[in-house]
Order: C-alpha cells, then sequence, then structure tokens
C-alpha cells in the first residue's frame, strides 16, 4: 500500500503542474 500512495501522490502533483503549466501557456497565447 505505501507504494501505491506514493505513486498517487505523484501522479496528482504531476497533474496539478501540467494543469499550472497549460494555464500559463493560455494566458499567454490569449495575451499575445
Amino acid at each position: 500500500k505505501g507504494k501505491i500512495m506514493t505513486f498517487m501522490v505523484l501522479f496528482v502533483a504531476l497533474v496539478e503542474v501540467t494543469a499550472i503549466y497549460g494555464l500559463i501557456i493560455a494566458f499567454k497565447i490569449i495575451g499575445e
């Protein structure tokens, strides 16, 4: 169970970073 929990935490962190990065790119495209 320990490895599954660690994997889920890493997956959630990756999704959050991707979402933030996508928002930044979207704002840059809209800004231009």
